[in-house]
């Protein structure tokens, strides 16, 4: 396997995540970080409440999450919302 590690232009300007995943085509995964907001794409949120984090994933409010991965002792009380 390969990854694409990008940090952005002479500007620090990140690429767009379509300009990405086009480069890795074809593939059956890609995992991102960060990229937040891209209901374009399905996503899988990370969840684990800690102190100081919000009550609720952010799932809860953002139909392009589709599966949320979560220990079994931090399952939010709502899901799926």
């Amino acid at each position: 396997g390969w990854c694409l590690v990008h940090a952005g232009d002479a500007n620090g300007t990140p690429p767009s995540l379509d300009a990405l995943v086009a480069r890795l085509a074809p593939c059956d995964l890609v995992l991102v970080e960060g990229y937040k907001g891209f209901s374009a794409h399905p996503r899988i949120e990370v969840y684990r409440p800690r102190g100081g984090q919000p009550s609720e994933p952010l799932a809860a409010a953002d139909a392009g999450i589709v599966a949320l991965a979560c220990p079994p002792d931090g399952a939010p009380d709502r899901w799926p919302p």
